[in-house]
């Protein structure tokens, strides 16, 4: 099986799902008759009994470039996820897999590839320094680390993922919560998109960040969020707008649910 993943927005050939429970179950199908739509393969994780978040299929496993990232998830009840993908690693070049090691923690979520730049989130409540500087090991020869601080003004509730806060939706344009990051960081993103679609505090919490692109400027979208589907149109972009957000409730939306294996 071939992995290429060089950033958020290329046109998505294979995407990875994981089962759901009945109750996400609209939602999923919903995800795949768009995929459907637009020719992507879906490839799906085994089913792993007692393992409640594996729907999340995003924080486990991360594909940069043609490698495949197996993460050391913080939570001790998560960890078992990693046996979902056991079937899909037999078609994977052995060689093209890194697991992180067992002091470290790094979560899907809070890794984003944009081109040559990896961004990683920190100060949130999953991925670590340890996670930072694992990254920067295997991946500082060919991209630039690039850290993300993000904030709350709930100092004893962090943040989840940084794709809860920010996501590049294409090379000059990024959709982001700016009230959760510190001015250095937001300075960094600045820099890098001078198309920035700004989400209100109910946007973000009903997760509008946390959306995945099909490539050539299309985007799936919550439908209620009209004022955000508007501004990307003004922008160019296509909108697919979808109906079921349930999972929203365990604080995660599309881009959780997904985790591309290629685009082009």
């Amino acid at each position: 099986m071939r992995l290429n993943v060089i950033n958020e927005y290329n046109r998505l050939k294979i995407v990875l799902l994981a089962p759901v429970e009945e109750e996400y179950l609209k939602q999923q199908e919903e995800l795949i008759k768009i995929f459907d739509k637009y020719k992507v393969k879906v490839i799906k994780t085994s089913y792993c009994d007692g393992a409640k978040y594996q729907m999340f299929v995003r924080d486990p496993f991360i594909v940069i470039g043609d490698k495949l990232i197996l993460c050391n998830m913080k939570e001790e009840f998560r960890k078992k996820e990693l046996k979902t993908l056991e079937q899909v690693l037999k078609k994977i070049d052995s060689s093209k897999i890194i697991k992180v090691d067992d002091d470290t923690f790094i979560e899907g979520g809070d890794v984003i590839i944009y081109n040559d730049i990896i961004f990683v989130g920190q100060n949130g409540g999953r991925t670590n320094k340890k996670g930072l500087d694992f990254l920067k090991k295997y991946f500082s020869d060919k991209y630039r680390i690039v850290s993300l601080n993000m904030i709350n003004p709930d100092p004893y509730i962090p943040w989840v993922h940084l794709d809860c806060l920010f996501n590049p939706i294409y090379i000059d344009t990024a959709i982001l919560y700016e009230e959760g990051f510190d001015e250095t960081s937001i300075k960094k993103i600045n820099k890098l998109f001078p198309n920035k679609i700004l989400v209100t505090k109910k946007e973000q919490e009903e997760l509008a960040t946390n959306l995945i692109s099909l490539g050539n400027k299309t985007v799936i979208m919550q439908k209620r969020h009209e004022r955000l589907i508007v501004l990307l149109k003004e922008l160019g972009f296509n909108v697919e707008e979808v109906y079921n957000y349930d999972t929203i409730k365990e604080i995660g939306f599309n881009r959780c649910l997904t985790c591309p294996l290629e685009r082009e």
